[in-house]
């Protein structure tokens, strides 16, 4: 009866006790403040000595060293045909089978520093003089040696350009 008597007797009193109870429940509710980060400890200077590979001597380091622009950079397939050139400075980018040639033939696919008009007359004059008869097709050439058939294609990718050969492996 007493409460019903404080009630009875101070609504404000009531409505009062009502909202501080809610900003209790509130403040309970919320995190704690995050706490400042501890000082860092300052870290001991300590002397060190050169490396122990400062004094390597990579000068005879095969791999360490850029192959030389004379050759081809690249293992040739094999049943690749001997007699056709390989211009100095290329790299095999490419090489398979062409499933869908009849007899099974493969290509080897490379790349060449220089331009494709340069490449090509190249080519055509090392192809000569290893034997082989040149036809040209659409965007490609045809190259024959005795009952052999090899198709040559040198096209532009700038810069230099790229060589494939389809042949029948040997």
């Amino acid at each position: 009866m007493v409460a019903r008597g404080v009630a009875a007797c101070c609504p404000a009193f009531c409505g009062l006790a009502v909202c501080g109870l809610a900003l209790c429940g509130l403040t309970a509710c919320r995190p704690e403040a995050p706490s400042a980060p501890p000082a860092a400890t300052p870290l001991a200077t300590v002397e060190v000595g050169a490396a122990p590979d400062a004094t390597a001597d990579l000068s005879r380091d095969t791999v360490g060293r850029a192959a030389s622009s004379e050759r081809m950079a690249g293992v040739l397939p094999g049943g690749f045909p001997a007699d056709l050139p390989i211009p100095a400075g290329t790299s095999i980018v490419d090489f398979g089978t062409l499933a869908a040639a009849s007899p099974t033939s493969s290509y080897l696919t490379l790349r060449s520093p220089q331009a494709a008009t340069t490449l090509l007359g190249s080519l055509r004059r090392s192809l000569a003089a290893a034997g082989w008869t040149l036809a040209q097709e659409q965007g490609s050439w045809r190259l024959r040696k005795g009952n052999r058939e090899v198709v040559l294609s040198v096209v532009d990718a700038h810069p230099g350009a790229e060589i494939r050969y389809a042949y029948t492996p040997r």
